[in-house]
């Protein structure tokens, strides 16, 4: 999350360089196009090139291929969605298992909580601060009277010592202070009038809370709060040169911005656009200074769009190539795969809470008559049943009547051991050895072992009990016993020698993390290898030896050998 954000922040940086070079070779012409182009360096904070590279990724042709081979890769490379994996193994460790690595990693995270803290508290506080400016705001339009002045939106006059300014975005109300005629002369009362008119024509308080948001959100980066300002200038300065367009007296315009900031206070948002804005010697010089502004040239128009048109279609080309190669028709087969076990999950669950068990009970050995048939293979069998992988203490009379209406069922009886298996893990909670109380250990062994009788009573229930010797060796995983998980392999592949069902959690058991090691891994591959199992689940297998070495290495900051080729 860190990384994304830092990468976020060089890449809107870097925007905001490009766009500085471009304000300082314009500053001869109109401030209102370098207003624009600071605006969209602003929300170019709230634009990752990141969405934009998704947004090419579903602009992308789609390729032919992809309904035929996207479900069959997906199972292969998909990562799971939470209810259909193992509990994240690398946060916890069995009571046996030393955890060195458990003070650092809970350091690193308590690290990006308290991160998350401050940011919440300094948003807080931005946040806070203009609530009160806008509290203000709102009160001083409840209590004025409208002033029969011809404009586009209400005028209106408020006992308040807030220069006149347009308060809304969406019906805005041009605010003046009760009495300023009496301390602006007619002329430079028209002058200020048509100064926060041209704010309402520009929508600059639309922009103005575009930008705050912005600021909200990235109040700890001091450049966004120096963008705001250079907002602020640009959109005084387009102000002031329409209002001297329109024929206005440039003495007589200085003076009304004079004896505004000199008799009333400076608006207290952004958003509610007044007259006092930016560095206040440099406007009345500016305005005092009859001073042609160039027109932009056909040259510097195009090469300005032409930047602009290269800043937004990149990243939508790079997202349009990346949707196209190989990983990406993988990574479509598998949010297709995961989309249609979230609706399977979902329906279980639905008849579970329903009490409809003669519904659920035919549909869950459905499942595994197809698995023992060869038409579902084990992943999406795991799948299937991962939808008990639940802990609401509610929820046990439900699978207890389950299971009493259909004593003889193996679905029923796996279902109730995967109900229990997930309380046992969520009683022991996701934290190291050293960091869990007895009582959650006693908690948990009570649950499991009620899961393991459940287990166990399946196996004699169905010829091909893969997902029991799944749960079992999972179970011995949490005692750390890990001649029980090898006594659960030797069985499960006894009945099929390349079922991943038990090969996966078997492998995990061999991490360092449980007592194992690299090695020992690296031997259950060659065993697994030499035994025939298809090179998609040695695929699989694999996959967890290079997680293995990723975490290795950043225990102890060494780079770890490659594994050998052959």
């Amino acid at each position: 999350m860190i990384q994304a954000l830092l990468n976020h922040l060089w890449q809107s940086t870097l925007v905001v360089v490009v766009v500085g070079v471009w304000a300082w070779a314009l500053r001869e012409h109109r401030a209102g196009l370098r207003y624009w182009l600071w605006f969209s360096a602003a929300v170019k904070f709230l634009l990752p090139f990141s969405l934009l590279i998704v947004l090419g990724s579903h602009l992308a042709p789609r390729v032919s291929v992809i309904p035929a081979v996207a479900p069959v890769l997906g199972r292969i490379v998909a990562p799971a969605p939470p209810e259909l994996e193992i509990a994240p193994l690398s946060a916890s460790a069995p009571s046996g298992v030393s955890a060195a690595s458990g003070p650092s990693n809970e350091s690193r995270a308590h690290g990006v909580q308290l991160l998350l803290g401050l940011w919440a508290c300094g948003a807080a506080l931005v946040l806070g601060r203009w609530a009160v400016g806008w509290w203000r705001l709102r009160q001083a339009v409840e209590e004025s009277v409208p002033l029969s002045i011809a404009a586009p939106i209400p005028v209106r006059a408020a006992p308040t010592a807030m220069e006149p300014g347009v308060v809304g975005v969406i019906r805005p109300v041009l605010l003046l202070p009760h009495a300023i005629e009496e301390h602006l002369n007619a002329g430079e009362l028209r002058a200020v009038l048509l100064h926060e008119l041209e704010h309402v024509r520009r929508g600059d308080n639309l922009t103005a809370s575009i930008n705050m948001l912005m600021q909200a959100v990235f109040w700890f980066y001091p450049l966004v709060w120096w963008l705001g300002r250079r907002l602020m200038v640009e959109r005084e300065a387009a102000c002031d040169q329409a209002v001297i367009a329109a024929g206005c007296d440039r003495e007589i315009y200085a003076q009304g911005i004079l004896n505004v900031c000199k008799l009333y206070v400076e608006s207290p948002l952004a958003c509610a656009a007044g007259v006092a804005g930016a560095d206040l010697r440099r406007r009345i010089e500016s305005i005092m200074t009859a001073h042609p502004r160039r027109a932009l040239g056909a040259a510097a128009a195009s090469l300005l769009s032409i930047t602009a048109a290269v800043t937004l279609l990149v990243p939508v080309a790079l997202g349009a190539a990346l949707a196209l190669t190989p990983e990406t028709v993988q990574t479509e087969g598998a949010d297709a795969a995961q989309s249609q076990a979230r609706s399977a999950i979902a329906e279980s669950r639905s008849l579970l809470k329903a009490g409809r068990y003669a519904e659920l009970d035919q549909r869950m050995n459905g499942f595994q008559e197809a698995y023992r048939a060869g038409t579902l293979d084990e992943l999406e069998l795991q799948r299937a049943f991962n939808a008990f992988l639940l802990a609401d203490p509610p929820l046990a009379a439900r699978f207890d009547a389950w299971l009493t209406s259909f004593p003889g069922s193996y679905a029923a009886r796996v279902a109730h051991g995967i109900y229990y298996f997930k309380c046992g893990v969520q009683t022991r909670g996701t934290r190291f050895a050293a960091h869990t109380t007895e009582e959650q250990f006693r908690g948990m062994k009570l649950y499991l072992e009620k899961s393991r009788q459940d287990f166990e009573a399946s196996l004699a229930m169905d010829p091909k009990p893969m997902l029991s010797y799944n749960f079992l060796i999972r179970i011995s995983m949490e005692y750390a016993r890990h001649a029980d998980a090898r006594s659960m392999l030797d069985a499960a592949l006894r009945l099929d020698p390349t079922a991943l069902l038990a090969r996966r959690p078997y492998m995990i058991s061999l991490e360092t993390r449980w007592g194992g090691s690299l090695n020992e891994m690296l031997d259950f591959l060659e065993q697994s290898r030499a035994a025939g199992l298809p090179e998609g689940k040695l695929a699989n297998l694999q996959a967890l030896i290079d997680g293995e070495r990723k975490w290795l290495q950043h225990q102890t900051g060494e780079p770890l050998p490659a594994a050998d080729p052959d």
